[in-house]
């Protein structure tokens, strides 16, 4: 007769501990943090590309937690879409524009989308090597 196997698994609670400090890691929020930090690229470059004459609308964009795992950029002014798309037409009181498109947020979005991916991953990268 053949002899029989055996194995033995050692150390099993620090696995254990590195298998639960990856899952604590990986967590929704530590996710959108990582997301966050990819997004204050984009958002610092479209405060500094919008229109100014107040400074409402560069002080009123930013990064705010979208669902589950999103962040989103953008600002709560009500002229902000015309400014980014432009308008024609009769408004609400019934003046009439023609307003140019001045885009702020889709440029800050296309310069820096790469730079914000590799922020977003070396965020995730940092979380794990904690983690492990």
């Amino acid at each position: 007769m053949s002899n029989p196997i055996r194995m033995e698994i050692v150390n099993l609670d620090e696995f254990d501990a590195k298998l639960k400090r990856l899952s604590d890691a990986l967590a929704e929020t530590a996710v959108v943090r990582a997301l966050t930090a990819g997004a204050m690229i984009i958002e610092n470059d479209a405060k500094r590309k919008a229109p100014y004459r107040t400074g409402t609308l560069r002080r009123s964009i930013h990064t705010e937690r979208g669902d589950g795992m999103s962040v989103l950029i953008g600002t709560n002014v009500p002229y902000a879409a015309r400014l980014e798309f432009g308008f024609m037409g009769a408004d609400s009181r019934g003046r009439m524009y023609h307003q140019a498109a001045r885009p702020y947020l889709r440029p800050a979005f296309d310069d820096n989308r790469d730079a914000a991916i590799r922020e977003v991953g070396e965020a995730l990268a940092d979380l794990l090597e904690r983690a492990l």
